[in-house]
C-alpha cells in the first residue's frame, strides 16, 4: 500500500527530498576543496618565504669562518676523526 500525502506518493516526496538534498552535500565537498586548496597554497608561501628570508639572512651575517676554514670544509679530504 503506497501512502499518500496531500495528493503526491511517498515515495515521489522521498525521491524529491533526495534530489533536492545532493546538491547540499555535493557543495560542502566543494567547499572543503577549496579550503584545503586555499590552505595548500598559503603554507607553500610560508615555507618559500622562509627559505628566501633564510637565504637572505645567510648571505649578510658572517658566519665567523675565515676563507682557509671554508676552503677546508668543502675538500674532500677525509676529517681527522677527534
Amino acid at each position: 500500500m503506497i501512502l499518500n500525502i496531500n495528493g503526491l506518493h511517498a515515495r515521489s516526496v522521498v525521491k524529491w527530498v533526495v534530489v533536492l538534498a545532493m546538491p547540499v552535500a555535493l557543495s560542502a565537498c566543494a567547499v572543503i576543496a577549496v579550503a584545503d586548496a586555499a590552505v595548500s597554497v598559503a603554507a607553500t608561501a610560508v615555507k618559500t618565504t622562509v627559505k628566501v628570508g633564510a637565504a637572505a639572512v645567510s648571505a649578510v651575517v658572517p658566519d665567523g669562518k675565515s676563507d682557509d676554514e671554508k676552503a677546508s670544509d668543502h675538500s674532500s679530504a677525509p676529517k681527522p676523526v677527534e
